[in-house]
């Protein structure tokens, strides 16, 4: 809720989340879109915290390098 920049907080929120993810060996397995618009609706409030944990939960892969 509360916003670092005047423009691109959730882009921002999304590849610093993507960027750890990586780093510990997982990415998100969804669609450009899905992610798009799960943290749209979660930047909206649609989404609880609990139900957005749970989506990326069950979106997460590990990934072999």
């Amino acid at each position: 809720m509360n916003h670092p920049f005047v423009d691109g907080n959730k882009r921002i929120g999304h590849g610093a989340m993507e960027t750890f993810l990586i780093l510990n060996g997982c990415e998100i397995e969804a669609t450009v879109a899905e992610q798009e618009q799960i943290i749209l609706d979660l930047a909206a409030g649609k989404l609880t915290r609990e139900a957005f944990t749970k989506w990326l939960k069950d979106h997460i892969v590990h990934i072999t390098r």
